[in-house]
């Protein structure tokens, strides 16, 4: 477990920092004018679900079309305070202001009577971004699909619908 974490705190501080820059490669020449960095709430999803609002989230451009996703979500669920983190890889499918966007990743529980509960996760939407960069708007389905740590409640398949609001720099 402790490996994992280690993994999924460097792919955080890739998606913190900007993947170019941490490895030492080139920034990604940008896609037809798409900022490289976007910050988004997103109301919805599983935290919502359980209870949460929402969760705030930070992306970096990675690829010509592909995302590291890295986000955050704080608050109470069944009257304790939880802390989770998603972590996914995004394809944002080629096109102008309006996109299939889908991804796969993990979403790590790391307070709460669930922590250190790490879930493959995945989601599939639409994604609105202007260019060169502005009003992002996401709407999509949300799927936590197992728990690689097993245990009671090891599925919850979803979907779990989400809107996300923010903006790309």
């Amino acid at each position: 477990m402790n490996r994992l974490r280690r993994i999924l705190l460097v792919a955080l501080g890739t998606v913190c920092a900007g993947a170019g820059n941490v490895t030492g490669q080139e920034q990604q020449p940008d896609r037809a004018g798409y900022p490289p960095r976007s910050i988004y709430i997103e109301a919805g999803g599983l935290p919502a679900f359980e209870g949460g609002p929402f969760s705030v989230n930070l992306e970096q451009r990675v690829l010509p079309s592909t995302y590291l996703r890295a986000g955050v979500f704080y608050g109470q669920v069944d009257g304790e305070m939880t802390m989770k983190l998603p972590i996914l890889l995004n394809f944002v499918a080629p096109g102008s202001l309006h996109n299939l966007e889908f991804g796969a990743g993990v979403r790590w529980d790391v307070l709460g009577a669930s922590s250190d509960d790490v879930r493959l996760a995945a989601t599939i939407g639409y994604r609105y971004q202007e260019i060169p960069g502005g009003s992002l708007l996401r709407a999509g389905l949300n799927f936590d699909l197992h728990s690689l740590s097993g245990g009671s409640g090891a599925w919850k398949f979803g979907p779990w619908p989400s809107l996300s609001i923010g903006f790309g720099f």
